[in-house]
């Protein structure tokens, strides 16, 4: 039965979901909304992430690269990921190093959930976060000097 509903389940999603295990894709299809992101298959953010414009799930999770402990803004090369415009889900799970979101953060008008878990050494949130005018849910678990929200 699980089978079924996965066949059923990849058959609606077509070519919206793409799942990428290594570095050999250079451009990501126009109609792809969602790519899981595996970080331990990478040393820095793969850039072809930043130019899948239509992009509307990004997971990222734990770091392993040395870039990874940058800030998002720093990590991210480029316009940073508030050149995603249309992402709606960005979840940042488990990096130990992180300090910071940058301020791209706060273009992600059409966001509707951030969910930051376990980041013990990020300090705040970018001071534009209140432009998140479609956040309906945010989810801060185990980042201790997190100060200002």
């Amino acid at each position: 039965m699980h089978d079924l509903v996965h066949d059923l389940a990849q058959y609606v999603a077509g070519n919206e979901r793409l799942s990428v295990k290594g570095e050999n894709i250079v451009v990501i299809p126009e109609r792809v909304r969602h790519v899981p992101f595996d970080s331990s298959l990478y040393c820095e953010f793969p850039k072809y992430l930043i130019n899948a414009k239509k992009l509307r799930t990004m997971f990222l999770p734990s770091e392993t690269g040395p870039n990874f402990g940058l800030s998002v803004e720093e990590a991210i090369p480029e316009k940073g990921i508030g050149g995603l415009t249309s992402l709606r889900i960005f979840l940042l799970l488990v990096n130990v190093e992180l300090k910071s979101l940058g301020d791209g953060t706060q273009n992600l008008t059409c966001l509707r959930e951030l969910v930051i878990w376990g980041c013990p050494k990020l300090a705040s949130l970018p001071a534009g976060s209140r432009r998140l005018t479609s956040l309906e849910h945010l989810e801060i678990c185990y980042c201790k000097t997190l100060g200002r929200v």
